[in-house]
């Protein structure tokens, strides 16, 4: 047996929290990499985090885990892409929304730019955390849903948060113009909060019209 399967029994027979957890492989020198699915296993996201996300209004912001599956997003984050209650959730992933999603090619400006910088941050952190099945299973669906997602996946390109603008034309509210950041959560690094805030004044007004109108 592995050591890193030796520990996650002990985790699991111990019941360890979250932080225990991550603190006893962080000792063995070893990486977390427990399966964590979208529908099941997935951190659990506090009210608190919940409410910060919700008070970003009228900003977009969301919730991600170490996935980029989306465990939480405020109404304006769901506006940006449309539909986004409507997907199972096995499928609010920005993976999935980046490249399965088609209109996403055409609502976000510089896609192609942008979708080979988020893969990059997505492979990163893949390889931070092997064995873990999430990532094949976000792998498989993508590649069936882009054939072409398979051959950028095997690049193998990594890279970190960037800090740049994000333009979307947007079929509803036009052009948009957003400064974003990525925060780590203190209590779970695996959740990054990311809010997005007007790079203008026309976005900033679209977004409190449309938040006036929901």
């Amino acid at each position: 047996m592995h050591q890193r399967q030796v520990l996650d029994a002990l985790a699991t027979t111990l019941r360890l929290t979250g932080a225990e957890r991550r603190h006893v492989f962080d000792l063995a020198g070893e990486s977390d990499s427990g399966p964590r699915s979208a529908a099941e296993g997935c951190p659990a996201v506090g009210d608190h985090l919940r409410a910060t996300v919700a008070a970003l209004a009228p900003n977009p912001a969301c919730l991600l885990d170490r996935h980029w599956d989306v465990l939480s997003y405020n109404d304006a984050e769901a506006a940006l892409y449309g539909g986004l209650d409507e997907l199972p959730v096995q499928r609010r992933n920005m993976i999935w929304l980046y490249f399965g999603w088609h209109p996403m090619r055409t609502v976000l400006k510089n896609w192609e730019t942008e979708s080979w910088a988020i893969l990059a941050q997505f492979r990163a952190s893949a390889d931070r955390h092997p064995g873990d099945p999430r990532f094949t299973e976000i792998v498989e669906d993508v590649s069936s849903a882009d054939p072409g997602f398979a051959e950028r996946w095997e690049r193998h390109d990594v890279a970190g948060f960037t800090p740049a603008l994000k333009r979307f034309d947007h079929p509803q509210l036009g052009l948009l113009t957003f400064r974003q950041a990525k925060l780590i959560a203190a209590e779970d690094p695996d959740l990054h909060l990311v809010a997005r805030h007007p790079a203008d004044p026309s976005t900033r007004r679209a977004l409190e019209a449309a938040a006036s109108a929901r």
